[in-house]
């Protein structure tokens, strides 16, 4: 049985901290109700998809190697998790903030087994 998360991003937030590639993807700057952070720090003679950890409102810990592909397209992002799970967001975001946010899943994605189809 597929599960289901859906809610609606205003906020879209790509930064580097202490050699972490970060997105934050919420309905709220501050305090969100619903968010997604997707991130990757690269250790040595780590696999890739061992280094990108996704993390939701839904819980207090990352999971790693969690991530079977990403939809990108320009009013609505998806991820397809490997536990069945869909989380879809819907993107109210200024275009300067999509091209960012396409611009970082890239660099996250780089090298690793996680399809981005981008529509």
């Amino acid at each position: 049985m597929i599960e289901e998360i859906r809610f609606t991003a205003t906020e879209v937030n790509c930064y580097v901290e202490d050699d972490v590639t970060i997105i934050g993807i919420g309905d709220d700057a501050v305090s969100p109700d619903h968010f997604i952070i997707l991130s990757r720090f690269d250790e040595e003679d780590e696999d890739i998809d061992n280094s990108i950890g996704l993390m939701t409102h839904l819980s207090d810990i990352e999971a790693i190697n969690s991530l079977e592909k990403i939809i990108l397209e320009r009013k609505e992002i998806i991820f397809a998790l490997k536990n069945n799970m869909i989380i879809t967001i819907y993107l109210d975001i200024e275009d300067n903030h999509f091209v960012q946010l396409n611009d970082y899943l890239q660099q996250i994605l780089q090298g690793s087994s996680i399809k981005l189809i981008e529509k």
